[in-house]
């Protein structure tokens, strides 16, 4: 049974509407809809019931008897009665009102498709008017009105979720519609304007925002938004950010679409980055395999490992993250299909060759990363579309799974490609992979399996009892030294093969007798064709891996550990002392190596140990950062998370929820940008939580936090921060030995030494200057990009311009190719990404891509290949971040110090912009958060509302606080123009009583001094009184006669030319004296004109 309101009141059983009766049971039934299960007294029943009219005497009385007849209809168990009131039960009915409410509520947190498709049942719950009838008195009001602001809402969701699927056409003429019904609501008007430019209507787009610009200005007054002002421009440009791909589900920043593949760990999908408008593939691994501790344990490390392969033939991995209940992994899309695809006839030798070059090198990087791939066959081999072959999904963390996975963790070796010690105990090493490149080789040239058998345990019989056969047997026509190198490299025991891929490409080149520039050239040289390229039979591994193994200004990652070198004693330092304290502070100036010596040194020891590892930067919202990380070692969800873990009493028992066994230790990198990206508020929020975190009686977090040695005084002096550090380890600078290391070790790695006399002058330089450890990395970064053959030598660094110069040098060539045109947006990207403090505290500060769109993408991209700049995402949303690479740009880039200098004030103030702007993103975007009065005044003269330097959220907010302003001095006009209205209505009154008050004195003066003289002539009349009457009485008479003579005469006179006032002279005279003198008067007047009586009224 269900209790509708969403429309006229009535009751459904089924497809049966059951009868209620008149208005007033449905008034009844309304009210206690509108309790939502609480109990309504009878007092406020029948004020509702009877709201049309008076109540009855006995209202009580008469309500009982509507009360009784709808549980009738309803049922006793859901209408109940309690002491002095009733109660609607709905346990065991449903209400449309509540049914639609969840449905909006479960669509916002769904996939575009399952959104749409939830908000169109919600949607088409409405009937009409909610409580229809009874929508404006004033008990059902505020609900009626609250409703049918939810239904308008849920008609925007619905459009988003039309242009997220791409259903730009059904989007179009839905919002046309409810345009129309609603021409003021801007979220329909925008969404219209964007549906028409994804249509590719973009004048109508156009249009469609003047047109409102119009009837704004024309109905009441006012101007778009700054967010419609905004689309208007992006639509005028053509922004491609503005274009999106239909989906059916989306994963943070990326949308995933049709399945390209399924495997034993998870699916892979084609997706889109649609902030980026790029393709690419999305491996979502199982969620059972995902929330696995060991999985969760090893799954970051392991990809942070993987991500930094650089081999033109590895298909990248772009970005990957973990939440409970999955994996994710985003690599390049490769649309030329797979070696799966062309099997099943021979390949010729050349083609195999080229995918052995190609396929060997990026093994070779792997391996001396470290990373072993673990599941080489022709599925994970893929081809772009001029036919290269790419190697792609590395088995990421599945090594050591539970046992509850070891099935799962062994067939990822797939068996007919898997190496016997795969088989045998799940063992993987390099040469592992070796065997299955080489499987893989002999099936293409042979053109069928090496293996006999239809199911996998026959093929691993066959494989462990035999081992691969000769490949002569099937293709006499090679040389048979190619069946030679094969039958080495798939040895049946490891240790007989080949030592390493470098070893085997040379015995397969050598084998096929072909120069190895012409297939594995792009492993020397895949950017410059006319490069020379070395003798493949004289090359060993080193020369097979040519990534740079210097990091430029970065700091070295988890990824870089097999290049960190110099810090061995400093690590087992911090190790041991993170093991006898609970909170360990890294302290030391900027280009000390705090970052490196924890990230690459420290993690990677503690993730070999089985410890469970997460890292944080603060950033401006530091706790919003921190649920991100915990999220990504998370193994079960939390409701209300953030709220939760804001709240220091619930932190120890939501850890406990979240976490996998074991202590989690917390790396806090960066940890003075509390202090200078957080606000306060913000702040003292994060560090209670830490605070509960770390001492709860439990124990569960250890924290190791870095921080410059210049803002250490400011967690000393917290009153949670300070007592919790229970150690410090001072971050000091490399002994000579450590140097050398860090100089020398990483080239050798590759092959490439740095001659004696270089390293004894960096290392004296270095040494003389204990901060500059980026300058060196940077100049060793440049040295090797410049290295003559395979070696780094001194009269190249001098080249440079030594330690000191070389990064100027760097930063001023690229400045010079972009070239003068470009110039000013170098310095408007650069004041973006800093943080303006006193002089020399400037901090570099992580802005999205988004917010530097303005900035032309080959200046960004000019400066991150000269490795001034670095690039991550936001682990939110997975949308790209740029960053300087290190704070020693702003020290040692002399052009750089000086703009930021000349820029400081307005750097600050536009510091402030950005904290309030995102505060009122975060908080609703209130107008009680907008800038008003000077404020405002001061940042839109320096800052337009349409400035496209500024980020996308500093210009809405500017926009609404112009918006806002405006309002309100349009409101205040019009409030003056009223007052000015009034006050001169009133100056008016206050003249004319004035001027009434001025004649009414006048008068009263005048009525005074006639008084005097009437009483004065009063008393000389009373003196002559007796003497005059007698003479009256003559002249009286003779007057009246005189009178009534003039009187006849002027009648007579005047009959012909003014016949009105000749009649009313005669009447006169007659009236006096009705004799002789009057009659004729009258009869010469009423006889001057015909019909003049009729038009005269003459009062008798």
């Amino acid at each position: 049974m269900e209790l509708q309101v969403l429309g006229p009141v009535r009751v459904v059983d089924g497809d049966e509407e059951l009868g209620l009766g008149g208005p007033r049971q449905r008034r009844l039934l309304a009210v206690l809809v509108l309790a939502d299960g609480r109990p309504v007294s009878v007092d406020s029943i029948v004020d509702a019931v009877w709201g049309d009219g008076e109540a009855p005497d006995g209202a009580a009385k008469t309500l009982q008897s509507y009360v009784s007849r709808l549980r009738a209809i309803i049922g006793e168990r859901t209408l109940r009665t309690t002491p002095g009131g009733y109660l609607l039960s709905l346990d065991h009915v449903c209400v449309d009102a509540r049914e639609f409410e969840a449905s909006l509520l479960a669509a916002r947190q769904a996939q575009p498709l399952d959104a749409l498709e939830t908000l169109g049942m919600g949607i088409a719950r409405w009937r009409g008017r909610a409580f229809a009838e009874f929508a404006d008195e004033g008990w059902c009001r505020p609900t009626a009105s609250r409703l049918e602001e939810l239904r308008l809402t849920a008609e925007e969701q619905r459009c988003q979720a039309l242009l997220d699927l791409g259903r730009h056409g059904d989007a179009t003429a839905e919002l046309e519609r409810l345009v129309a019904e609603h021409p003021l609501r801007d979220r329909f008007r925008g969404q219209l304007m964007l549906a028409l430019h994804r249509s590719g209507r973009q004048v109508e787009a156009l249009r469609a925002f003047q047109a409102y610009r119009h009837y704004l200005a024309d109905e009441a007054g006012l101007e778009p938004t700054g967010e419609l002002v905004e689309l208007d421009q992006r639509i005028a440009i053509s922004d491609p950010s503005l274009h999106a791909v239909a989906t059916g589900r989306a994963a943070r920043g990326y949308v995933l679409m049709d399945t390209l593949g399924e495997g034993a760990f998870g699916t892979v999908y084609r997706a889109v980055q649609p902030s980026v408008g790029r393709e690419v593939a999305v491996k979502v691994v199982r969620a059972d395999l995902a929330d696995d501790p060991s999985y969760v344990r090893r799954f970051e490390g392991e990809a942070r490992v993987v991500a930094r392969l650089e081999h033109p033939h590895i298909v990248p991995l772009y970005d990957f993250w973990r939440e409970p209940g999955g994996a994710y992994l985003v690599f390049r899309l490769l649309k030329g299909g797979s070696v799966e695809d062309a099997r099943g006839q021979a390949w010729p030798l050349e083609r195999v060759s080229q995918l052995i070059g190609e396929i060997s090198g990026a093994l070779a990087v792997a391996h001396l990363a470290g990373v072993v791939h673990r599941d080489v066959k022709p599925a994970n081999l893929l081809f772009d579309e001029a036919g290269h072959t790419y190697l792609a999904d590395f088995g990421i963390a599945v090594n050591d799974l539970g046992a509850e996975h070891s099935h799962t963790v062994r067939s990822a070796g797939t068996p007919l490609y898997a190496s016997p010690e795969q088989i045998r105990d799940g063992r993987a090493g390099p040469r592992s992979d070796q065997y299955s490149l080489a499987v893989v080789a002999w099936e293409l040239l042979a053109g069928r399996s090496p293996f006999e058998g239809s199911r996998a345990t026959d093929v691993v019989r066959d494989k462990l009892a035999r081992g691969v056969p000769e490949l002569g047997q099937v293709r006499g026509d090679l040389p048979a030294a190619i069946s030679t190198v094969l039958q080495r490299a798939t040895s049946i025991h490891p240790e007989d093969r080949y030592g390493d891929m470098a070893e085997f490409l040379v015995a397969w080149t050598e084998a096929v007798h072909r120069a190895p520039a012409i297939r594995t050239g792009d492993l020397f040289a895949p950017n410059d064709p006319t490069a020379a390229r070395p003798n493949v039979a004289t090359v060993g591994l080193n020369e097979l891996a040519l990534a740079n193994p210097y990091k430029g200004l970065r700091a070295f990652d988890e990824g870089d550990a097999a290049h960190f070198f110099g810090r061995s004693r400093d690590v087992d330092n911090l190790a041991t002392t993170l093991a006898e304290h609970r909170f360990v502070a890294v302290v030391g100036p900027s280009g000390s190596g705090k970052s490196s010596l924890v990230r690459a040194g420290l993690i990677p020891r503690l993730r070999a140990a089985g410890t469970l590892v997460t890292t944080t930067v603060p950033g401006a919202r530091p706790l919003d950062e921190l649920m991100q990380s915990l999220l990504r070692v998370a193994i079960d969800t939390a409701p209300n998370l953030r709220e939760r873990l804001a709240d220091p009493t619930q932190v120890p028992e939501l850890l406990e929820e979240l976490l996998p066994g074991g202590e989690l230790v917390l790396v806090i990198d960066q940890l003075e940008e509390l202090w200078t990206q957080a606000d306060r508020a913000e702040r003292d929020e994060y560090l209670a939580t830490l605070h509960a975190a770390v001492t709860h009686e439990g124990h569960r977090v250890r924290v190791v936090a870095t921080i410059r040695a210049d803002f250490y005084d400011r967690p000393l002096a917290d009153r949670l921060l300070g007592p919790l550090i229970g150690a410090t380890v001072a971050v000091t600078p490399l002994d000579p030995s450590g140097l050398v290391e860090a100089i020398a070790a990483p080239g050798a790695l590759q092959g490439v030494r740095a001659e004696a006399a270089l390293v004894a002058t960096l290392a004296h330089e270095v040494a003389t200057e204990p901060t500059s450890l980026p300058l060196l990395q940077y100049t060793l970064t440049e040295l090797y990009e410049r290295r003559n053959g395979s070696a780094l030598t001194l009269a190249a660094y001098e080249q440079l311009g030594g330690l000191g110069g070389v990064l100027q040098q760097r930063a001023e060539a690229v400045l010079a190719e972009l070239g003068d045109s470009h110039t000013h947006s170098v310095r408007q990207l650069f004041g973006q990404l800093v943080t303006p403090g006193e002089a020399g505290t400037d901090t570099r500060r992580r802005t999205r891509r988004a917010d530097v769109a303005a900035v032309p993408v080959e200046v960004i991209e000019a400066l991150g290949a000269a490795r001034l700049l670095t690039f991550d995402v936001d682990p939110r949303d997975r949308e790209g971040t740029v960053e300087i690479a290190h704070e020693a740009l702003l020290q040692h880039w002399p052009r750089l110090r000086s703009w930021l200098d000349e820029d400081r004030e307005r750097l600050r103030q536009h510091r402030g912009l950005s904290a309030a702007a995102q505060r009122w993103d975060a908080d609703g975007r209130l107008d009680a958060d907008l800038l008003r009065g000077q404020r405002l005044t001061d940042a839109l003269s320096t800052w337009p509302t349409a400035d496209p330097a500024l980020p996308v959220v500093e210009r809405a907010f500017l926009g609404a606080s112009s918006d806002r302003q405006r309002r309100i001095s349009r409101r205040r006009t019009a409030s003056l123009v009223t007052l000015g209205a009034l006050t001169l209505i009133a100056l008016v009154a206050a003249l004319v009583a004035v001027s009434s008050s001025r004649r009414a004195d006048r008068n009263a003066r005048d009525a005074t001094v006639n008084a005097e003289l009437a009483r004065q002539s009063a008393a000389t009349a009373d003196e002559r009184a007796n003497d005059a009457a007698a003479s009256e009485r003559e002249a009286i008479s003779a007057r009246d006669e005189a009178a009534l003579r003039r009187l006849a005469a002027d009648a007579v006179a005047l009959s012909p030319t003014q016949r009105e006032l000749s009649l009313l002279l005669a009447v006169e005279a007659y009236r006096r004296e009705p004799g002789v003198a009057g009659e004729s008067a009258l009869a010469a007047a009423l006889t001057a004109q015909p019909g003049v009586i009729s038009s005269a009224d003459i009062g008798v």
